[in-house]
């Protein structure tokens, strides 16, 4: 049964007595008209030619499609993206239902009086539970000009074939010809084995969707992510002008697709770093380009089939780690979603109950996989140590995160395999430094002395208020670092003849390389006008700092520790490198070259009890970022 079966649309298929207008097709589309057909003959009862068949169908009462969840079993659903996506099914449906009721209100068919919404909606769910291409039939329609009113592909009820389950990867084969429909299974079966389909690499979310069931441990099992970014964003006038430069004329732009995978899923062999195992590339270049400041979008790239920012590039990096971030602040928030509602403790009553427990446990443990392997990629990032080749002791930490319920030891050894054996789309680690911990980059001479200057000056302006320092504390800290290597950088060549320059050793070649990179995209400021920061808080802290500054300068003990390294500066540098223009200017880079991260990702794995109900009270860590020379040697 298909619309082929209605009037005049393919020459010698009959139409078994349904009579619709030349404009019905159209309006209802072909999946909109097949529900019609089936209810109209299902209403025939023993007078359709598929009434056999027709019997053979479930009633509305054995389905399990989402249409047919009572108010207590959405409940289950809470948190997910089902909810919303039932929801749109419903209401398309509802729509084509009423246009077509509308059209059909003339027809002379005999039961369109009793084409209630009801009964719409159990065809209709037959057919998107049921159907197949209509490649099934194309010996039918290759030579059929009328087809085209379908658009090429129709939907087909097959008898007997659509009874057929879903096993995911089995090796099945169609063929077709005319009046022969086959399906060849390539795998021995014995007498009383069930004959399996596949229908294609399906996803939970999906086979709850249009079947109303789904597989626990799916290996093709992943979830979709929607970024939503606001208006204006640079992803969003990107799109515009990937659009406007390769679109053909008249074509629909294409909606975005964000895939987050199951750690099993059998990706292309293309798909070879430790992100693109768990993340779709797509899904890695948008966070990044969203996470992008004016430096890095300057390098953006639009192509036909991809938007991006090389992280190869010297300072590409940052965008992406940040993006990382991002996605395990999302991820999270959907594993908060689904724990915090209010059946996630209660046991299942029923089959879509169950099947829906499924997919929720499915969608929490493809999350925090995804969380495990963003995190590692962090922790390489903010650790030189995790560059050795001994990282056991952080993967055994790693490891003991994973809730067990849901990560058993094939789960951790599959983990294990994708990070020791799959490179890093970031060629170098150590990239990102929290608070004092900037001065590991600096030389071994100036590295205790300026973790001295830093706790002083926090002390001067008052107790910091705990162990852990604010978001704002560690910026203030960034830009006293910023504007001491800014210094030592603009005195390299004081000594330039001397055999022990000591400025060369406050930075290292990593350093220098970075502070030149900085002031390449971040000028310098002038002195002649005084810059003034729109932040309140910002600006009274700078100033704080200034005075303080200056009345160590005037008790001849020069910020502390510092003062000895700095002796050879030029008089300017000595007497005003942590003051005016130079602060704000090097807390405006701090606002660009920082990126954002949750603590303790690894704390909410495991469930501790600290952890904030909700991400809006989660705490989040600053760090800065200092690039590696992509042009070194690559790191482990």
């Amino acid at each position: 049964m298909s619309v082929a079966n209605l009037e005049k649309i393919i020459k010698g298929v009959p139409s078994h007595g349904f009579l619709c207008s030349p404009e019905f097709l159209p309006a209802v589309k072909e999946k909109g008209a097949l529900a019609f057909l089936l209810m109209d003959q299902y209403l025939l009862g023993d007078e359709s030619f598929w009434a056999p068949y027709i019997r053979s169908l479930p009633e509305d009462s054995q389905l399990t499609r989402l249409e047919y969840y009572s108010d207590e079993d959405l409940e289950w659903l809470e948190g997910t993206n089902l909810l919303k996506l039932r929801e749109n099914m419903l209401i398309k449906l509802k729509t084509t239902y009423e246009v077509g009721l509308q059209m059909l209100k003339e027809s002379p068919n005999k039961n369109t009086k009793n084409y209630t919404w009801e009964r719409f909606l159990w065809a209709s769910s037959i057919i998107i539970s049921r159907a197949f291409s209509s490649e099934v039939l194309k010996d039918y329609v290759k030579n059929s000009k009328s087809i085209n009113v379908t658009g090429g592909e129709f939907s087909v009820l097959v008898p007997l074939l659509d009874m057929t389950n879903h096993q995911p990867l089995a090796q099945v084969e169609w063929r077709t010809s005319q009046g022969v429909v086959g399906l060849i299974v390539h795998k021995t079966l014995l007498p009383g084995q069930e004959v399996p389909n596949n229908y294609g690499p399906r996803n939970n979310e999906r086979l709850m969707l249009n079947y109303g069931f789904c597989i626990p441990g799916n290996i093709c099992d992943y979830r979709e992510l929607s970024l939503k970014p606001p208006a204006g964003s640079p992803i969003l006038v990107a799109k515009k002008e990937q659009y406007k430069r390769f679109a053909t004329p008249g074509s629909i732009p294409n909606e975005d697709k964000y895939y987050v995978y199951n750690i099993f899923y059998p990706l292309p062999s293309q798909c070879r770093t430790l992100e693109t195992s768990v993340f779709s590339l797509g899904l890695l270049d948008a966070v990044a380009v969203m996470s992008a400041n004016r430096r890095e979008l300057a390098d953006l790239q639009i192509e036909e089939n991809r938007i991006y920012i090389p992280f190869e590039k010297y300072g590409g990096s940052r965008c992406l780690l940040y993006g990382l971030g991002q996605l395990i602040k999302i991820l999270m928030q959907n594993v908060l979603m689904i724990k915090t509602s209010a059946c996630f403790k209660r046991e299942p009553k029923n089959s879509k109950q169950h099947n829906a427990t499924f997919y929720r446990e499915g969608q929490m443990y493809i999350s925090e996989c995804a969380i495990a392997i963003a995190e590692w990629t962090l922790q390489r990032a903010k650790s030189v140590e995790i560059l050795c080749s001994d990282y056991s002791s952080w993967f055994d930490i790693l490891m003991k995160a994973l809730p067990e319920r849901r990560f058993n030891q094939r789960v951790l050894n599959k983990i294990q395999s994708l990070i020791t054996d799959h490179p890093s789309s970031l060629k170098h680690g150590g990239e990102l430094f929290y608070g004092d911990a900037v001065s590991q980059t600096l030389a071994r001479t100036a590295k205790e002395p300026f973790k001295a200057c830093v706790r002083g000056i926090l002390e001067a302006m008052g107790d910091p208020k705990g162990d852990i320092p604010t978001p704002f504390e560690t910026k203030l800290v960034y830009t006293i670092f910023i504007c001491f290597c800014a210094a030592a950088y603009r005195n390299i060549d004081q000594n330039a003849n001397s055999s022990d320059d000591e400025d060369r050793g406050i930075l290292p070649a990593r350093l220098r390389q970075w502070v030149a990179f900085l002031i390449e995209h971040y000028p310098e400021p002038p002195q002649d006008v005084r810059w003034v920061l729109e932040d309140d808080d910002a600006e009274k802290s700078l100033d704080s700092i200034e005075k303080i500054f200056k009345k160590t300068r005037r008790l001849k003990y020069g910020l502390f520790p510092l003062e000895y390294l700095i002796n050879s500066w030029k008089v300017v540098d000595r007497m005003y490198w942590l003051s005016g223009n130079w602060m704000r200017w090097a807390w405006l880079i701090t606002r660009d070259e920082t990126v954002d991260l949750a603590r303790s990702p690894l704390s909410f794995l495991m469930g501790v009890e600290s952890v904030p109900r909700t991400l809006d009270q989660a705490p989040v860590d600053s760090y800065l970022y200092i690039p590696h020379d992509p042009r070194s040697v690559e790191a482990k």
